[in-house]
């Protein structure tokens, strides 16, 4: 795992660029489109991007049957300063669940987890809302990957501008 960085060194238009990861199927293969961020995609120190649709839970369990995990994604771009991020959980009410005060990437990090687990939240089942802020550094790329547990296919959802 890990992120590609693609630039002109001649301050020209940058290439297109698309990628996709897939898991081979009987049949087939499934997978997913990775978004190529561009510059206006990253989130600059000071600011808070958003994902909402990040889905967890036992199938089989008491609560929602939600059948879904949720891996977050984030990359420090800068290849000189270290950024700090933090990262709050909101229900489907707007309220705050959980958050991870000043998770900290090192220069040209790439880190994915389950947010739900790393804030404690491993029993959780249902929907949630992620805003990501910017305390200092970066800038830094963020996505969610939600992935459905049955099947394994998964949904990319960007770090979005506002909700």
């Amino acid at each position: 795992k890990g992120y590609l960085t693609i630039y002109d060194k001649h301050d020209g238009a940058p290439p297109l660029v698309v990628g996709r990861t897939y898991n081979q199927a009987e049949g087939g293969t499934f997978g997913q489109n990775l978004e190529a961020f561009g510059e206006p995609d990253l989130i600059a120190a000071g600011s808070t991007r958003y994902i909402p649709g990040a889905a967890t839970g036992d199938p089989d369990g008491d609560g929602p049957r939600i059948a879904s995990r949720t891996n977050l994604g984030l990359v420090n771009t800068s290849s000189s300063t270290a950024a700090a991020v933090d990262v709050f959980l909101y229900d489907g009410d707007g309220e705050l669940i959980a958050q991870i005060p000043g998770y900290a990437l090192a220069p040209g990090q790439f880190a994915q987890f389950d947010p739900f687990q790393a804030t404690g939240l491993s029993d959780f089942a249902g929907y949630a809302s992620l805003a990501l802020h910017v305390a200092s550094g970066g800038p830094v790329a963020a996505y969610a990957s939600v992935v459905d547990n049955g099947t394994q296919d998964p949904i990319l959802i960007p770090a979005l501008m506002s909700y």
